[in-house]
């Protein structure tokens, strides 16, 4: 477990991480280091910061060409609306980000691990509306496989 200290240390080595990115102006590596530094917000409790680092990543990522690198941050962005208790926000985010990314990518797999285990925190009923309705315009298979990561979940 991190200590708060711990926890300070590390943001303020990820904040000098942005700012030597910004520095030497590498978009990708600014994209980089602003998702960890939306991480670290979001460990703190800091969602606005948070979704402010998430929003820029994603865009340099989009900008960059990272197609896999925006399709994490904006599993991020949806998370952070979920985490917020809006999952009818938050899922279609997470939705769109399991359908940009391969079949085979492991991201895809914990995406849908971490829907399944917040799934716990909301009414089932909520819940399955909310997914069914975000991932309807996705396709039969993402809408199967964040289902069945769901109701696998569920079983335990």
């Amino acid at each position: 477990m991190t200590t708060p200290e711990e926890a300070l240390v590390a943001r303020e080595m990820i904040s000098k991480l942005v700012a030597l990115a910004r520095e030497a102006q590498d978009d990708a590596k600014l994209a980089m280091a602003l998702h960890a530094q939306g991480h670290a917000f979001l460990l703190a409790g800091e969602l606005t910061e948070s979704a402010h680092a998430f929003d820029e990543s994603r865009e340099l990522s989009l900008r960059t060409g990272d197609k896999r690198g925006a399709a994490i941050t904006l599993a991020m962005i949806g998370f952070l609306a979920v985490a917020a208790g809006d999952v009818e926000q938050g899922l279609p985010p997470v939705a769109s980000a399991v359908a940009d990314l391969e079949a085979a990518d492991p991201a895809r797999a914990a995406i849908a691990l971490r829907l399944a285990e917040t799934s716990r925190k909301f009414d089932p009923k909520r819940f399955d509306a909310a997914l069914k309705a975000a991932t309807r315009a996705r396709g039969s298979e993402v809408q199967d496989e964040l289902a069945r990561a769901v109701e696998g979940v569920r079983g335990k």
